[in-house]
């Protein structure tokens, strides 16, 4: 029999090993085992996973006549290398690569990858097979395979395209029994690892948006895999105890049976109690209703522990910059009301954008992130790094001279810095862009900068109250008002003046690549201690409470000419009598007394401001009691400070049963 094996690489090396299931291998085994000869023909190795020297993972390949890569940025250097040494120790060997990371358009990638024979091209079932169908001829000729390429005198030539699969009606890849070998082999490894099984429910993608591949990959209209064969995929996960799922559709929940998949994987949970943590990569983007019903259930069962799973990936606020990439059909009022939605269930929010987009400018982007940070439902904001994919409408030559996008290739850690450096892996790289024509590198680099100084006083709560009243007063909202704090900062010698110079000379310095931007890099407090970059400044803020809001008072009454009176100082005394700071008892009531009802007036917009005696009770934490709080320095640094969930330790806000209005 011939011998077929897939390779489709990851890093294992991290500091919780985590490994996900060969996907690709699953899917076109099954595939191809539907046809008998091909089947009969063929016997297929296990795949090679595990990302190592090129000499142990050459050890696992013996002399397949076809070898098929999985492709894509994470893995590319890897593969490369591994196949040439391939092609040098079995020259007979077919080397077969496919995935988004295979350039569809005419290029000269067979000259600079000479070790490799075929490309496929999109959807890897079809002509997968039909190639391995043509090996068996007495004299095999790849011409006759659609939907690949191949090289003639160095030269890249296409087949036609293959038929698309209309109906994905194979079998399931774990139910066939394709990996049963694989979960043997990873769970009798010597170090324990954490098992993600991917998850395809349906494929297809109907937008186009110029930084990514998937639309582009997979073509347009969306098909599905029967219900049936999904929810036995699903069981067969949970009878093999995997505890993670990730599901590969971009647009889960635009089918209405994918509720009823969820309430399926919930089920299961209950039941069996597996899987216990379950991720959609991409949900529906204009179903509202049932993309809150998903997420309803995968919050509401646990399926995301950290709480970042109900995300928007709304990718900029700029209509502009939206028009650029391609999503105008994707209207930014349906992600303000789903919001609300969420919020008045209680969930809370991690919006996705991406910096720098074509069309967007250092102002809108400004406008945008203040404006988004203040929803009181956002807890948190993604940034990820604008990239460039071969097979994205933005790698093309006449998009990238239309909008003058300027790239830097940049190392990629995939793991944002937590996978130690391995001299026997090869580093993967990324082509990043650093500037655009409506953007420049310094632009970037001030909204970088301006991102860390809104997350440390807006998100975590630090001045949001003098924000709000300044936009409700004077009309300017937080976009002006964190730009002209951040620039009278540096003027007037304020607390956060160092940090933000420090920040902006890191900054602007380089580029370097960071997969989150929003919370990547490390700033020196004042005195002398290494933070992330806005926990640096909320740092200085917070050690130097009574000089920053004087600094805040002089702030808003010479850039906005309010009135330095009653109002302006009980709101900021507000303010600040909320700031949880070093030495805080945790385990203690605190009460005070306002002359305005300023909770009331800062939870809805359409309430009115009224002058009254209010008091105002703080409850005792007994979040940080639980953890072991003590009123110190060093536990407030700890608790408040060290750890992501800032805003529920920096900042406490009045349950509204806890106030209490004294006299009107």
């Amino acid at each position: 029999m011939k011998r077929v094996a897939i390779v489709a690489l990851q890093r294992l090396e991290m500091p919780a090993p985590t490994v996900y299931v060969p996907y690709v291998h699953g899917v076109l085994k099954t595939y191809c085992d539907l046809d008998e000869e091909v089947r009969d023909a063929w016997t297929w190795d296990a795949p090679v996973w595990r990302m190592q020297s090129v000499e142990k993972m050459l050890d696992r390949i013996q002399a397949p006549d076809v070898l098929g890569f999985s492709v894509y940025v994470w893995n590319f250097e890897n593969s490369a290398r591994l196949a040439a040494a391939v092609k040098a120790r079995f020259p007979r060997t077919l080397v077969v690569f496919g995935g988004p990371h295979v350039p569809n358009d005419p290029s000269d990638f067979f000259a600079r990858h000479p070790y490799v024979d075929v490309c496929v091209h999109g959807e890897g079932e079809v002509p997968f097979r039909a190639l391995l169908r043509e090996m068996l001829s007495e004299q095999p000729n790849v011409a006759n395979v659609r939907g690949i390429s191949y090289a003639v005198d160095g030269k890249q030539v296409f087949t036609a395209p293959a038929e698309r699969l209309k109906v994905l009606e194979a079998p399931g890849a774990y139910q066939s029994g394709a990996f049963d070998g694989f979960i043997d082999e990873v769970r009798a490894l010597d170090v324990p690892v954490h098992v993600l099984a991917s998850l395809e429910t349906s494929r297809g993608c109907p937008y186009s948006c110029s930084f990514c591949d998937w639309g582009m990959s997979t073509m347009s209209k969306i098909r599905q895999h029967p219900t049936e064969r999904v929810k036995a995929e699903l069981d067969w996960i949970a009878a093999h105890g995997i505890s993670t799922v990730i599901l590969n559709d971009s647009n889960f929940g635009i089918f209405e049976r994918d509720v009823e998949i969820m309430q399926h994987v919930s089920t299961l949970k209950r039941t069996v109690g597996f899987p216990q943590a379950f991720y959609p990569l991409g949900f529906a983007k204009n179903n509202k209703e049932r993309a809150f019903q998903i997420n309803r259930i995968i919050h509401d069962e646990g399926f995301d522990a950290e709480g970042f799973n109900v995300n928007f990936s709304l990718q900029t606020l700029s209509t502009t910059a939206l028009e650029a990439i391609g999503r105008k059909n994707i209207p930014l009022e349906n992600y303000r009301s789903l919001s609300d939605q969420y919020a008045r269930s209680g969930y809370r929010l991690t919006p996705d954008l991406i910096l720098p987009l074509p069309g967007e400018t250092l102002e809108s982007f400004k406008e945008g992130y203040a404006d988004l940070a203040s929803w009181p439902q956002v807890q948190r904001i993604r940034i990820y790094p604008c990239t460039i994919l071969p097979n994205a409408p933005m790698a093309r030559k006449e998009y990238r001279e239309k909008w003058g996008l300027v790239t830097e290739v940049a190392p990629l850690d995939p793991q944002r810095g937590l996978c130690p450096e391995d001299p026997e892996i090869a580093r993967e790289t990324i082509e990043t862009v650093v500037a655009t024509n409506t953007m420049s590198e310094a632009d970037v680099a001030e909204a970088k900068l301006y991102v860390a100084v809104v997350n440390a006083l807006e998100l975590y709560g630090v001045t949001r109250p003098l924000r709000t009243w300044v936009e409700r007063v004077t009309g300017h909202g937080g976009g002006v008002f964190y730009d002209a704090l951040m620039r009278w900062q540096l003027a007037n010698e304020g607390v956060l003046a160092a940090s933000i110079a420090a920040i902006w000379e890191t900054l602007a310095s380089g580029h370097g690549y960071a997969d989150q931007i929003a919370w990547s890099g490390a700033s020196t407090t004042w005195d002398g201690m290494e933070m992330q970059l806005h926990k640096s400044l909320a740092y200085d803020a917070l050690t130097r409470a009574g000089r920053f809001v004087e600094e805040l008072r002089r702030f808003v009454v010479e850039v906005f000419g309010v009135e330095d009176g009653v109002e302006l100082h009980d709101l900021l005394r507000y303010q600040a009598e909320a700031w949880v700071l070093p030495g805080h008892d945790a385990s203690a009531e605190r009460s005070y007394t306002y002359g305005y009802d300023w909770a009331a007036w800062l939870s809805a917009a359409e309430v009115p401001l009224v002058r009254r005696v209010t008091v105002v009770r703080y409850a005792a934490r007994p979040d940080w009691i639980s953890t072991g709080y003590a009123p110190t320095a060093e536990a407030w640094l700890r608790y408040a400070l060290a750890k992501d969930e800032v805003d529920s330790h920096v900042v406490q806000t009045p349950a509204p049963r806890e106030r209490v209005l004294a006299a009107a």
